[in-house]
């Protein structure tokens, strides 16, 4: 999955909603874009623990295009399926057409069907183009939003910096709110 608006992604949680959870006074710490840069990256570490997006974003998926007729999304909710290409061995992409392709159960198991004959029969790839995630972070369940919480605090507690390239850890009260609202689709795809 690659997030095409990484830029213009917003915070699921803002700096002062973070202040208000754990108690932290204004005079507690002076930056607020040093919080703001620990909830972002707090943030896609949940996207990526969890498979649950907390707010909108444009993404991109690649899929082998071996006889596909049903292709489950490995992240939720989807809202729309905004682009369809083709990709063949060799040349240029080429775009599909998107009135043939269906979103079934985009908020909690969300899957595309392509009908038959949809896809020439040179395509090596197919190229998924969708928004995903709540409208708004009020939508999106608490515990995706306390989990950022939880995290960014765990990393401020250690000192470490969200700008690590190391892999940040987190601690048990995160690590089981992301094991309870993980989703993992039920199967890959189905052929046709």
């Amino acid at each position: 999955m690659e997030i095409l608006n990484a830029d213009q992604v917003p915070s699921a949680v803002t700096v002062e909603d973070f202040r208000k959870a754990v108690h932290l006074r204004p005079d507690q710490i002076q930056e607020d874009d040093v919080i703001a840069l620990y909830l972002r990256a707090a943030q896609d570490v949940v996207l990526r623990a969890t498979n649950h997006a907390a707010v909108p974003m444009t993404c991109r998926f690649t899929l082998p295009a071996t006889d596909l007729r049903r292709w489950w999304l490995p992240v939720r909710p989807v809202r729309l399926i905004t682009g369809l290409l083709a990709a063949p061995e060799s040349g240029a992409a080429t775009a599909l057409d998107l009135s043939a392709v269906q979103l079934w159960r985009g908020g909690d198991e969300p899957q595309v069907t392509l009908p038959e004959g949809l896809v020439p029969a040179e395509t090596r790839e197919l190229i998924l183009e969708a928004e995903i995630g709540y409208a708004a972070p009020a939508e999106a369940p608490a515990g995706l939003l306390q989990a950022i919480i939880l995290i960014t605090r765990d990393w401020f507690d250690e000192g470490v910096s969200p700008e690590s390239k190391s892999a940040p850890q987190y601690l048990m009260g995160a690590t089981r709110m992301i094991k309870q609202i993980r989703y993992r689709r039920p199967k890959i795809c189905e052929r046709g």
